[in-house]
């Protein structure tokens, strides 16, 4: 018993021929542009966190909170009413001043330990 083809050139058809560049072009190897340097007065401002211009005395604890609670609180602002919104962020900012574990992590955010109310 033989086997078929062995030792014999394979059937191949012959390669298809792969079309030059475009008409002008002249191909460049691969690069990764640079980008443009930015300025650094408008940028460093803005990639200082709030927490950290606490730690540096830009912002003030208070408004920190403020802030935070906004944030926070955000997405909710056009499903309630102004009122309601008021009510829970003046909620959520009694919790930020009265609960000890909030404390705890705003001290460890901002390095400020949040007065107590009185």
């Amino acid at each position: 018993m033989s086997i078929h083809r062995i030792g014999k050139n394979p059937s191949v058809s012959p390669p298809i021929a792969t079309p030059a560049s475009p008409t002008g072009a002249t191909s460049r190897p691969f690069s990764v542009d640079t980008p443009a340097p930015a300025s650094t007065t408008s940028t460093t401002a803005s990639r200082i966190s709030p927490a950290e211009q606490v730690r540096r005395g830009d912002l003030s604890l208070d408004a920190y909170l403020d802030l935070r609670v906004q944030e926070a609180t955000r997405h909710l602002e056009g499903h309630l009413g102004p009122g309601d919104l008021a009510r829970i962020q003046r909620t959520l900012r009694e919790q930020l001043a009265t609960d000890p574990a909030l404390q705890a992590l705003i001290k460890g955010a901002t390095g400020v330990t949040p007065p107590a109310d009185p």
